[in-house]
């Protein structure tokens, strides 16, 4: 990071940064920019009375406070944020969250306060009666339904039994798509910077790596018994703001903030956010476009994009799921995949086809679990015949006419051209009517150049033409030769 020396702490500015561990990389080497800065230490909520009352001049402060001051500015892109679970603002509740009638606020939270009535109110209709939880008070000083902790306290469980646990970052992520920030550098009016506005910006990459390790070897210095602490503090949290905009943060319990996407919300590089809108409206990415995303390594703003799209696609405030069993018929195969511990050669030992009562016996007891589908699927079987498949599928059908049969995956259905020696959509055809209800995909992800050797995956892709046939009215499947 380049800063000018001669700018920084010219004057006696007075830094209250915030005591718990996992803001240490916000002032990371202060006081080797900021030599003259003057840097203490206190709880979030004691900083925002503090710079109020004129005790300090700059501070990291409950972003709720920033806003209740119109005087105040933002001084620094570095933050306190979350792009999903934030380990360190957590409630604890000890009844139903629906039955949440008294809730305890830790003494050092403001803006986590303000959050959980927010998501209590909004998604439950709860106003819970509110008592403080001080510093050094621990729950079992409380009665409280529920308890809001913050900070290393938060980082370590507290024991007991608890009905529900809330990660404040992740419910607000999940309930909006949105990241959030706790806390940011504020400054009251009219306080000369003298530079440290400089001192504080997030600091280059190569200078993060020094800071994790830096952290790392001085975890004990911090009091902190948990091993991976230092790991949570530079991993769990963003530490800046892509935007400045304070209209754009929602602190109000009477609105239920826009669960839409917010492109200014992310700090991406730029060609990984235009490829996310690009998703985001509908519009197909190639290969290489999909190998920059994963190779991006932001899985909260992959999962987040992704989740807009659901949402444009299926906007009903609902998702379904089945309950389903992987029976595996046999681990006979001819295929000799390298990278396969499951098969067995033809002949070997240890090799086994299921008897039909106890794979029938498996769909029963998948069926009492309320299940009703059967992932079916196992090796090459050098001798069983395409008859052998119809009637296991037949067998099925008639003693669980409503379980549906996800079965076959395109190596084995290409198998089963080259035993019965039939063309693919007569294949496909005669398993449709003998029960089968929809082809699971599988195989051609683990197949390559390389491997088409020994990879049946590879090897069923050779041919040209194409070939759909379709399987029944709930249950849909297509498959494709090239």
């Amino acid at each position: 990071m380049e800063v000018d020396r001669d700018t920084v702490g010219a004057g006696p500015l007075r830094v209250g940064a915030v005591s718990y561990l996992n803001t240490k990389p916000l002032v990371h080497r202060l006081g080797e920019f900021a030599p003259q800065a003057t840097l203490s230490f206190d709880l979030p909520s004691r900083l925002a009375d503090d710079l109020a009352a004129d005790r300090v001049d700059v501070a990291l402060i409950p972003s709720i406070e920033m806003f209740q001051d119109p005087a105040y500015s933002i001084v620094s892109d570095a933050c306190i944020a979350c792009r999903g679970p934030v380990l360190s603002v957590k409630l604890f509740s000890r009844v139903p969250v629906k039955q949440i009638r008294t809730l305890a606020l830790d003494e050092g939270s403001r803006t986590s306060a303000a959050l959980v009535r927010i998501l209590l109110k909004h998604r439950h209709d709860l106003e819970p009666l509110l008592e403080p939880l001080p510093i050094g008070c621990s729950l079992a000083d409380t009665s409280a339904d529920a308890v809001l902790l913050i900070g290393d306290r938060a980082i370590h469980s507290p024991v007991g039994e608890f009905a529900a646990v809330w990660d404040l970052g992740d419910e607000w992520s999940r309930w909006t798509g949105l990241p959030f920030v706790f806390a940011m550098w504020t400054a009251r009016a009219g306080v000369p910077l003298h530079g440290i506005d400089v001192a504080l910006a997030p600091p280059a990459t190569p200078d993060w790596l020094t800071c994790r390790r830096s952290l790392s070897a001085s975890r004990r210095t911090w009091d902190s018994p948990c091993p991976s602490a230092s790991a949570i503090c530079v991993t769990t949290f963003t530490f800046t703001m892509a935007s400045r905009n304070a209209a754009d943060f929602s602190c109000s319990t009477s609105t239920r903030p826009n669960s839409t996407w917010h492109r200014w919300e992310w700090t991406l590089d730029s060609t990984i956010a235009k490829l996310l809108d690009k998703a985001i409206d509908g519009g197909r990415l190639t290969p290489d476009e999909g190998l920059a995303l994963l190779e991006s390594n932001d899985l909260a703003a992959l999962g987040a994009a992704a989740d807009a799209v659901s949402r444009r696609l299926h906007p009903e405030p609902y998702r379904t799921y089945n309950i389903d069993r992987n029976i595996n018929y046999t681990n006979v195969c001819t295929a000799v995949c390298d990278f396969c511990a499951f098969y067995r050669p033809p002949k070997h030992d240890e090799g086994y086809v299921l008897d039909r009562d106890v794979l029938l016996e498996k769909v029963a007891e998948t069926v009492e679990l309320g299940g009703d589908q059967i992932l079916m699927q196992g090796g090459l079987h050098p001798t069983l015949t395409l008859e052998w498949y119809e009637e296991l599928l037949q067998d099925i059908k008639s003693h669980f006419p409503h379980v549906n049969v996800h079965g076959f995956s395109p190596p084995e259905i290409h198998h089963f051209t080259k035993v019965a020696k039939l063309p693919l959509r007569t294949v496909l055809e005669r398993l449709r009517d003998a029960g089968l209800g929809s082809l699971p995909g599988g195989g051609p992800k683990s197949s390559s150049t390389g491997s088409a050797r020994t990879s049946p995956a590879a090897r069923c892709s050779a041919t040209t033409g194409s070939t759909s046939v379709a399987f029944g009215t709930n249950w849909g499947a297509a498959v494709r030769r090239r």
